[in-house]
């Protein structure tokens, strides 16, 4: 027999070998099926509620007629992106390496009632998960399941979305316009008012007070901010009833391509005019933004 039929006898049994006894196809297999989750298996879009609590706070996150609500004292829009950012968090959740099966450790890894953080998630009818996140790990946390004493490793982390602060789920977009949907610009200010049209062919340009083609590099820049032009944070109950935005100092308004109009009111809040009261046209939410907003938009030289 000759050498090469030889060497490739001991490959072709090499082969058969791999195949048949390692098996990598189904280590891998196998592997993904032993990944544990603390959510059973279901689509995010079926939790209706979501409660957030430690031994002193707790927060409410409901869906209220299909949209996210944040419940303090009354609803309150809740901001869309940090919720869809907090259920593929929820639904990522992975159990891993057990650290403890005694409840006297509960508090070491700070799982327990009163040092832990509290999640519990709900369908329409039922409670369908409830657990306490504990210490930060290295891309994760400790996790422990309410009704159980076992403790585990869990990734990925969820402290960035965790949050007790009700501003910060809250909604506090004021305006999100592209500017292919829009066809007109009025900036109100104390003491003018500057209208930006687009013209058939696209080209920005002042058509109040006077006529001149605009900086196409500050209309990218307008744009920038009204994209997604978002408050500092929501007034409280006591702010927002001094609040006096029927004669507002400074105002924006998009007419947008199918004719309809969206606008936004600023009013200082003092003399001082380092904070702003805001609210859009579409509801009734009082917001506070910082003058650097009013300066980036009002401040802007749109002329060449």
């Amino acid at each position: 027999m000759s050498t090469l039929k030889k060497i490739l006898i001991v490959f072709v049994a090499l082969l058969i070998f791999i195949i048949v006894v390692e098996q990598p196809g189904k280590k891998v297999a196998d592997k993904s099926k032993n990944i544990k989750f603390f959510i059973p298996a279901m689509d995010m879009k079926d939790v209706q509620k979501i409660e957030i609590k430690n031994a002193t706070k707790e927060m409410l996150l409901e869906k209220v007629d299909g949209k996210w609500q944040v419940k303090n004292g009354s609803f309150f829009p809740a901001d869309k992106q940090r919720i869809n950012d907090f259920l593929k968090a929820l639904h990522d959740l992975k159990q891993g390496r057990l650290v403890a099966k005694n409840k006297k450790n509960q508090s070491f890894y700070s799982v327990d009632n009163k040092g832990g953080t509290s999640i519990q998630i709900w369908n329409n009818i039922n409670s369908i998960s409830s657990f306490i996140i504990g210490q930060n790990t290295k891309g994760g946390q400790f996790v422990r399941n309410i009704n159980e004493s076992m403790v585990y490793e869990s990734t990925p982390s969820l402290t960035s979305h965790v949050k007790l602060d009700t501003n910060y789920w809250k909604d506090r977009i004021l305006l999100n316009v592209s500017e292919n949907k829009v066809r007109q610009i009025t900036l109100h200010s104390p003491t003018d008012e500057l209208v930006l049209e687009k013209s058939i062919e696209g080209i920005w340009g002042a058509i109040r007070p006077k006529k001149y083609k605009a900086d196409s590099t500050a209309v990218i820049t307008l744009f920038k901010e009204l994209e997604k032009l978002e408050a500092t944070s929501v007034a409280d109950e006591k702010e927002a009833k001094k609040a006096d935005l029927k004669k507002p100092d400074h105002k924006i308004s998009v007419r947008m391509t199918d004719n309809s109009l969206k606008s936004v009111m600023f009013k200082a809040m003092d003399k001082e005019g380092k904070k702003y009261y805001t609210k859009n046209g579409k509801t009734d939410y009082i917001y506070i933004v910082s003058s650097d907003l009013i300066d980036k938009i009002f401040g802007l030289k749109l002329s060449h």
